[in-house]
């Protein structure tokens, strides 16, 4: 006895014996045994002398020999040639001395004049059918009862017993009305009673019973509107009531099996509830009863049987949230109700509901991580995962994390290009996906990538191509220091990952200079160039062969030294040196120029003020004299002539009433002009006298508090003075005409450079007034906004419903009186 290991089958009570006479197979609970021989008819072939034993991950038995290694498939019971078995590695031929499979799957061999081998096993099984036998080019896959696999080619149909891997072909004879209508097999479907429904490209629908060996064909015939729409099928779906639904190249059918009838849906230009497009590519009756069609071109529908009326979705290049592309290849829905669809060119879309009810598409395409934007078929794991295969190999896409794996032709796939309906999944779990170059079969929870990531090193450095020497390993040393003219150097680096290092990726920066990372694929080098002084760090990840990133990596340090003027000392003495002479020149040429513009300013203030004070004195000789003298004789006017008529009487009211207000506002305006006047406490001084004088003839208290002969420091300019007095002017007359108040105060207070002035009453408040106040409207108030933003400040209303209101002026007090 070479080896003895347990039977790595769950549950299995069998012992694996290695003898120099063969494979011996012991049941512990009946104490039986059972002989295996590689080499049946020659005992004492070296392949019979079993020298060691391994268990791999999908319950078989690696067996080392005399002669090399091979394969026990226990569920066969049988020996299998390994050389189409692994990804990496070819199995050695020699005397194998030692057998071990690590976590990954990997089987080592240690073989007695070959040394160690290390093998990695392909993650998918690749089958071809027979030579001789039909096309490899699998279109369709089904997988009935017995554990027999119907293989539908692009030169007819097949039976595959697994078991013993015959095949039995179905062909198309034009002599025999028995066989096939047509070659090229498009689906095939087994109905409820387990009848076989195959659909050809070209020969219309097919039933064909297992128990009879009979073919019955259903084709399009002109004359009979209840025959198919056409002979050329894309895809099948049965309904609750047993009923085949057929996308065919020519319009949707609803094809009753028991009468052999079809009623035909097509597509309506002018009916927008009509099928899309009459290309049906993919059909699904959903778990609610619904039938979901994909067509080409026309996009996605959603069809009632009852009504005959469909809800279409169709792709908006405006609209990311719409279906992806026009034309839909495969359905699926999973087991959360989430229909997924597959597109010609536009990736895999998921059709979801927002939180308002309403529908959107979820895209998710090459961007995202997926091998290619065709999808070609859509299958759903045990862990609700899906498995997508595609015109570039077969992807795994994870929908709660949208995390993406994709395969290839490296990982044991058959071809990157794989085929519609060229998909099953088994009731134990078992998924097949078929293509240009024959099928895979694979179990999805015995896909497992290596989650271990592949460590970093660096190898080499080099300045200017050329290698440089350290007197530790690169990998160990922590910084590197070069001078300002060594900035053109590169590294080389490589990811210890030993299964499979044509799939490891690499990624770089320099920190310091590189935003992101620089993804390289296979590149095992980064260089860099013209690299300006300073500190950096060079960093460097990789992946393993399955796609799990060493995010930590490899790092170091490097430090390029500026040229001597370009060093701090340097530089520090240069700008001393220079900001002292300019420092000089330019405090000499200030000072002339201050000295300029400060004579130049004081005779410019002088000739302005004697200009304002000759005009405000004109101005009050001249116009205000005149302008009182207009009131006088306009009062004597009124008051002489005795049984003036009414009409003439209002007309020298309006004069009167004009020539008083003009009065007021020439006193304004003279007083506006006054430089003497050009200070706060002169303007809240004239505040004053304007309200004593309008209140005095009403029943409104009036005060004002803060007024103080400090103010007159405070210097205002004639916009200032002239906005702020008609601001609360403006505020005052609405008190008088529209407050009802008893008291009204106004108060000017200064604090830290900022001016605040408020007028407060008592009264009834605006909105007893005016129920648009509060929008900012009515009674004078959007002038006295208006005057607040001209000062650069805010105004604030507060006004409670009876209880008064309080205008509150806020704004900086301008810099010397500007």
């Amino acid at each position: 006895v070479n080896a003895i290991i347990d039977d790595p089958q769950p549950g299995s009570r069998t012992l694996w014996i290695a003898t120099a006479h063969g494979l011996n197979r012991f049941d512990t609970v009946t104490e039986t045994f059972s002989h295996y021989f590689p080499d049946s008819k020659n005992a004492a072939a070296e392949a019979n002398f079993i020298t060691a034993l391994a268990a791999d991950d999908s319950g078989g038995l690696w067996i080392g020999t005399m002669a090399g290694v091979l394969r026990f498939d226990i569920k066969a019971n049988r020996f299998v040639n390994p050389s189409e078995t692994f990804e990496y590695g070819a199995p050695p031929r020699g005397n194998i001395n030692t057998l071990i499979t690590d976590h990954t799957g990997i089987l080592w061999v240690g073989e007695e004049s070959g040394g160690l081998h290390k093998l990695v096993p392909r993650k998918f099984s690749h089958h071809l059918l027979p030579e001789g036998g039909p096309s490899n080019q699998i279109l369709a896959i089904y997988q009935d009862k017995r554990n027999s696999l119907w293989l539908g080619t692009a030169a007819g149909l097949v039976r595959y017993d697994r078991s013993s891997t015959r095949t039995r072909n179905f062909k198309h004879d034009p002599t025999n009305p028995n066989s096939l209508r047509a070659g090229s097999v498009s689906f095939i479907h087994a109905d409820q009673s387990g009848n076989l429904w195959i659909g050809s490209w070209g020969g219309g629908l097919s039933r064909f019973a297992p128990a009879t060996d009979k073919f019955v064909h259903y084709h399009f015939n002109p004359r009979d509107p209840s025959s198919l729409s056409s002979d050329f099928l894309h895809c099948v779906a049965e309904d609750n009531n047993g009923m085949l639904w057929i996308g065919t190249a020519g319009g949707l059918n609803r094809f009753d099996p028991h009468s052999g009838r079809a009623q035909r849906f097509l597509h309506d230009p002018n009916d927008p509830h009509s099928i899309p497009a009459n290309e049906v590519f993919s059909l699904l009756v959903d778990r609610s009863g619904a039938l979901w069609a994909g067509t080409a071109l026309g996009g996605l529908s959603k069809f009632d049987p009852v009504t005959g009326r469909c809800q279409n979705y169709v792709h908006d290049p405006n609209d990311r949230s719409s279906l992806s592309n026009r034309t839909v290849t495969a359905l699926h829905q999973d087991r959360s109700g989430t229909l997924w669809i597959g597109t010609y060119s536009g990736g895999l879309c998921a059709l979801q509901r927002d939180k308002n009810g309403d529908e959107k598409f979820i895209n998710y395409m090459v961007d995202s991580g997926l091998p290619s934007n065709k999808i070609q078929a859509i299958l759903e794991d045990e862990e609700g995962r899906l498995w997508l295969s595609t015109n570039n190999g077969v992807a795994r896409f994870d929908p709660i994390t949208k995390n993406v794996r994709r395969y290839t032709v490296q990982d044991g796939l058959q071809h990157a290009q794989f085929f519609r309906n060229a998909a099953w999944r088994n009731a134990a779990g078992e998924v097949f996906f078929g293509g240009s170059n024959g099928f895979n079969s694979f179990f999805p929870a015995q896909i497992r990538d290596d989650p271990w990531p592949a460590p970093v090193v660096l190898t080499q450095f080099k300045k200017f191509d050329h290698v440089q020497r350290f007197d530790r390993p690169l990998a160990v040393i922590e910084n590197i220091a070069l001078r300002h003219d060594e900035n053109f150097f590169s590294f080389e680096f490589v990811a210890l990952d030993y299964a499979g290092a044509e799939n490891v990726q690499y990624a770089y920066k320099l920190e310091g200079l590189d935003q992101d990372w620089r993804y390289c694929g296979e590149q095992r080098i980064a260089t860099y160039t013209n690299v300006d002084p300073g500190e950096y760090v060079f960093r460097v990840k990789a992946s393993n062969h399955d796609g799990v990133w060493h995010e930590r990596g490899a790092s170091i340090e490097i430090a390029i030294a500026p040229p001597f003027w370009q060093t701090a000392w340097f530089f520090l003495a240069s700008l001393g040196a220079t900001m002292l002479t300019a420092y000089a020149l330019f405090q000499y040429r200030l000072r002339a120029q201050v000295r300029k513009s400060l004579e130049l300013e004081r005779v410019r203030f002088l000739e302005r003020e004697k200009v304002r004070e000759q005009i405000a004195r004109d101005y009050h000789d001249e116009m205000g004299h005149k302008i009182t003298k207009i009131g006088l004789f306009s009062e004597l006017l009124t008051r002489n002539v005795n049984g003036i008529a009414r009409e003439l009487k209002e007309h020298l009211d309006k004069v009167l009433e004009a020539s008083q207000s003009l009065a007021l506002d020439a006193r304004d305006f003279i007083w506006a002009l006054n430089p003497e006047k050009d200070s706060l406490y002169e303007t809240c001084l004239h505040l004053q006298e304007f309200g004593n004088t309008l209140f005095e003839e009403s029943e409104i208290n009036f005060q004002v508090q803060g007024l103080s002969e400090a103010l007159a420091h405070v210097k205002l300019n004639m916009e200032w003075k002239r906005h702020l007095t008609l601001l609360f002017k403006e505020g005052m007359n609405n008190v008088l005409k529209h407050a009802r108040c008893k008291n009204v105060v106004l108060e000017i207070e200064i604090q830290h450079g900022n001016l605040q002035m408020s007028l407060a009453d008592d009264g009834v408040g605006l909105t007893h007034i005016n129920g648009h106040v509060r929008n900012g409207t009515g009674v004078g108030l959007e002038n006295m906004k208006r005057r607040a933003q001209l000062l650069h400040g805010q105004l604030e209303i507060e006004s409670p419903e009876g209880k008064g209101t309080t205008i509150r002026f806020l704004s900086a007090l301008p810099m010397n009186g500007y």
